[in-house]
């Protein structure tokens, strides 16, 4: 979408988001409400590695949030499509450790980090996004959060066991993210095997091998004992 700026000779390209269905009564008032809340909390933040909220739109339906555009895409889709350099690589999860950096010192809890949540603007500076799940952790060390899915590989073990949500545990997501675009080629253990080697503090994932000095600073990522902010 192109968005006119003050003067006629000046606008930008935006992404819309909006709800599934949106323009019908198949949208439910806490989707609606759940959209809203993320906008509020998108719009504290203000970081070139947190993506920018230019504005919402509440008048008609469907409702909607204006965001910059990164034509780039999703982390998790550029690494996969074609072969990143490794320093680039290395700069992306700079940037993304850079936001996350920026969100813990305003005590926000991301809950839902993942390649999938990071894009990539024009100049490849990653930019965390999707603040559906973020949670302001001021009054408590740990959130406790309600029932709901979780994002199961991206999810930390107490987060996974007792729904118990810190800074902490977007620690352990900013392993799995550094995974996911790390590696060419993501290996994961088989579902089934996650929790019990979750809960033992063993590392969740396999090596396949390119980027392994980016892998083994990240095994700590995965021990609930030993992650650090």
């Amino acid at each position: 979408m192109y968005v006119e700026g003050d003067n006629w000779d000046e606008g930008r390209l935006v992404a819309i988001k909006t709800l599934k269905g949106a323009a019908g009564d198949t949208v439910s008032r806490n989707e609606k409400d759940t959209l809203m809340s993320e906008a509020t909390i998108n719009a504290q933040f203000d970081h070139i590695n947190i993506v920018n909220l230019i504005g919402v739109v509440t008048a008609g339906q469907p409702l909607c949030i204006v965001l910059e555009m990164c034509p780039r895409g999703e982390l998790k889709q550029m690494v996969k499509k074609k072969k990143v350099p490794i320093k680039t690589k290395l700069h992306l999860l700079h940037g993304v450790a850079q936001g996350m950096k920026y969100l813990c010192e305003l005590k926000f809890i991301h809950r839902d980090l993942a390649a999938r949540n990071v894009l990539v603007d024009a100049q490849k500076n990653a930019k965390v996004a999707d603040f559906g799940l973020s949670r302001d952790s001021e009054d408590a060390e740990y959130y406790v959060a309600s029932g709901g899915k979780v994002p199961i590989r991206w999810t930390a073990v107490e987060a996974l066991t007792k729904k118990k949500y810190s800074e902490k545990s977007d620690v352990w997501s900013f392993g799995i993210v550094c995974h996911e675009g790390g590696v060419e080629h993501a290996v994961w253990l088989e579902r089934d095997d996650f929790v019990d080697t979750s809960r033992s503090g063993h590392v969740q994932w396999r090596d396949p091998g390119e980027g392994a000095g980016v892998h083994s600073n990240l095994v700590r990522a995965a021990n609930p004992n030993a992650r650090e902010l």
